[in-house]
């Protein structure tokens, strides 16, 4: 397990990471927006995790085996990943008082890392038609707030950019 959380943080977290460019290189084209950080906002950020995740899934989904936990491990992989980010991010500024590259970067990579490790946890138990259901619906949801918030974010600190 741990070799297979491994490789798909080493995938993830290179692509996430060109994706953190994908907006401006496109010229800033309307439809990378949607997947691609608009500003520097820790919204914007949290789709370098979530989008690589979301598709890497059916490449897991095939190598694993069509694992029963699959849906469900998705799910906590996608959502997990950016939920720690905004821990973490916020967690370390608040004790320095500001943000630091570096530091940014690993965040990043340590919250992919243990997005895959708590989806990789459960990815071989069975759930209920109604959690794998759920499931869906929480991945759905989240793809749906990020192109929502992407096309017109709230306001809040999550949705600030930094430094403004």
């Amino acid at each position: 397990m741990w070799r297979r959380i491994l490789l798909s943080t080493l995938i993830v977290a290179p692509i996430g990471t060109a994706l953190h460019f994908a907006y401006p290189w496109t010229g800033r084209n309307a439809i990378a927006g949607l997947f691609a950080p608009l500003n520097e906002s820790t919204w914007e950020h949290l789709k370098l995790a979530y989008w690589p995740m979301l598709l890497l899934a059916p490449v897991q989904r095939r190598i694993y085996g069509n694992p029963p936990g699959w849906l469900p491990a998705t799910a906590i992989r996608t959502i997990s990943a950016p939920l720690l980010i905004i821990v973490l991010f916020y967690g370390y500024t608040a004790i320095l008082g500001t943000h630091q590259l570096p530091l940014d970067v690993g965040v990043f990579v340590l919250s992919v890392f243990g997005g895959e490790t708590l989806g990789h946890l459960v990815m071989e138990r069975r759930f209920s038609r109604r959690a794998r259901a759920v499931a869906g619906a929480a991945i759905l949801l989240m793809a749906g707030a990020f192109v929502a918030f992407s096309l017109r974010a709230p306001p809040g600190v999550l949705f600030a950019r930094l430094g403004a």
